[in-house]
């Protein structure tokens, strides 16, 4: 079986408030551009860029008009496609700019507007210090590299003045998040404070952004400095990242397209992470953020709007179907009753599919699931029968130094190339006597292909499974016998198995060391805790019994 993620990240890049009540007029005069060509214009949302304005040229000249714009980085997308950047704000609403089809960039000419003046007049300075550093780069000998050096600190003072001059203006915000956090010269060069430089230069890495200006998400630097900084800076450890995490988002402003984005992007990447552990990063942002507190409120406030939307569209849908079928069955048409009767019939059921759609709930639920299953924490309680049905297993009284848990079914694929490779590794350990055990925990709830396939291939390990009689009686073996917990019966949900096989590694306080790993991953953790070489070698498929994923 294969999961996707349930959290889709979802941009709704119309959502946040532009300026109304006057027009825009956007001339663009390029040499070179035919006329009866279209030309879109394209907003940045984060680091893409999404269609937002199309235009017809006329010779040489397009020329766009709005009611409404929503500051940002623009791209105006000419065929071929061909490019250039600009600024667009609430507070100029009339830009003229020349330039040419040959080169964009070199040949531009801002005629009217101050925020792309300044942006042109950057790149044209960015392009003379390149010219002048281009014949030093790659020379070893001190006078080079000190000329290097200094046009390194010429073109860092430069954004500084910019950022300090420009502190109103969009154009000095995209110049402020250029630029990296100063180190105090007490912190430079000594090798005994080099952790103190670097959490200084982590904890002040925000300092000089514009965060209340919402109107950063809409430049691609901002979603490049935002990557950057979890994935290089923080340490790639859940209460670390989470830490970090927490401390820029309540800088934000609520109800903001900014908000929106940085919760969204580390929501999504942080639960479709591949790195063990971190998940609990996504556990930590959606119960903070997402999970309705107790007065019902959510600071997912895009996903609350988007559910509410699909309610009140569902419920017109219903009424209008409604007086539809008062007015066929006060009439004698058979065929348009029947109609109009499976029109409100199909109107219901969508009222309950949209009132059921709520993702706020289903990120919420995935998140306290994955909350029981955190890295280091005590695993859920599992009381399940063995292949007797008879005995009962409870994990948490095995007194091995560690347990695998093995979550499996015979009818998987998957499963059938991964449990022999796991039957191997268990021999190896049994062949050394380690206080290692593995229990096989059957996903499906008839056992009778589970026992056969554990006769076929001698899985001597631990062995355990619900049934339909114990599944279909909890009261019985929860509340009359004591035999096991509602956990354990749900041990599907409480493990999040999803796709098999899934294994898990405990420690002897039934901790969860590792979760959802390979065998190689097994291996290769135990070799690590043990201090062993198990000289792993996983045993040759058998032909015909590759299987297919489950």
């Amino acid at each position: 079986m294969n999961t996707k993620p349930l959290f889709v990240l979802l941009i709704l890049i119309s959502s946040a408030l532009g300026a109304f009540g006057q027009n825009f007029n956007y001339t663009f005069k390029i040499k070179g551009l035919p006329a009866e060509q279209d030309v879109y214009l394209a907003n940045y949302f984060g680091d893409r860029l999404y269609y937002y304005d199309t235009a017809r040229s006329t010779a040489g000249q397009v020329q766009f008009n709005r009611e409404e714009v929503k500051g940002g980085v623009y791209a105006v997308v000419l065929p071929g496609p061909k490019t250039f950047e600009i600024i667009l704000t609430e507070n100029e609403n009339k830009i003229v700019l020349e330039t040419d089809t040959t080169d964009f960039v070199k040949n531009m000419k801002v005629i009217k507007s101050d925020e792309n003046k300044a942006f042109y007049a950057y790149f044209d300075y960015l392009s003379s210090m390149q010219k002048k550093a281009a014949p030093l780069r790659g020379k070893k000998d001190e006078p080079s590299k000190d000329k290097l050096k200094a046009i390194d600190k010429e073109v860092k003072d430069y954004q500084k003045q910019l950022a300090t001059d420009n502190q109103k203006n969009l154009f000095g915000a995209i110049i402020a998040m250029s630029l990296e956090p100063s180190v105090p010269s007490e912190l430079v060069g000594d090798t005994s404070k080099q952790m103190e430089r670097y959490q200084y230069f982590k904890n002040h890495f925000f300092d000089d952004y514009h965060l209340n200006d919402v109107r950063i998400v809409r430049t691609p630097i901002f979603a490049k400095k935002l990557k950057y900084f979890f994935e290089k800076v923080c340490i790639q450890h859940p209460d670390s990242v989470l830490t970090e995490a927490f401390k820029l988002i309540d800088q934000l402003p609520e109800g903001s397209d900014l908000f929106k984005y940085v919760v969204h992007t580390l929501t999504y990447k942080y639960e479709t992470s591949k790195i063990m552990g971190m998940d609990a990063v996504f556990v930590g942002i959606a119960l903070k953020y997402y999970c309705r507190g107790t007065d019902g409120q959510t600071k997912a406030f895009w996903l609350e709007e988007q559910y509410l939307k699909s309610i009140r569209d569902a419920e017109k849908a219903l009424a209008k179907a409604k007086k539809e079928l008062e007015i066929a069955e006060s009439g004698s048409n058979r065929e348009e009753l029947d109609k109009a009767k499976t029109e409100y019939e199909n109107r219901e059921k969508k009222l309950k599919e949209a009132t059921k759609n709520d993702k706020l709930k289903e990120i919420c639920d995935r998140a306290t699931t994955l909350n029981r299953l955190k890295l280091f924490g005590p695993a859920p309680d599992l009381i399940l029968q063995d292949t007797s049905e008879t005995k009962w297993v409870d994990i948490t009284k095995l007194p091995n130094e560690y347990k695998v848990l093995v979550f499996w079914d015979p009818g998987c694929g998957h499963c059938k190339k991964e449990i022999p490779k796991l039957k191997k590794l268990y021999d190896e350990i049994k062949s050394r006597k380690m206080d290692i055990e593995i229990i096989g925990v059957n996903t499906e709830l008839e056992n009778k292909a589970w026992k056969k396939y554990i006769r076929e291939n001698k899985l001597d390990w631990i062995n355990i499974s619900d049934n339909p009689e114990v599944n279909g009686n909890p009261r019985k073996y929860i509340v009359e016998q004591r035999k096991t917990t509602l956990n354990s019966l749900n041990f599907r949900d409480i493990y999040d198995i999803f796709s098999t096989p899934q294994i898990f590694l405990l420690d002897s306080e039934n901790k969860i060391i590792a979760k959802k790993i390979g065998v190689f991953n097994l291996v290769d953790i135990l070799e690590r805790k043990l201090k062993v070489d198990f000289n792993y070698q996983p045993p040759k498929p058998e032909k015909g019994k590759d299987g297919e994923s489950h």
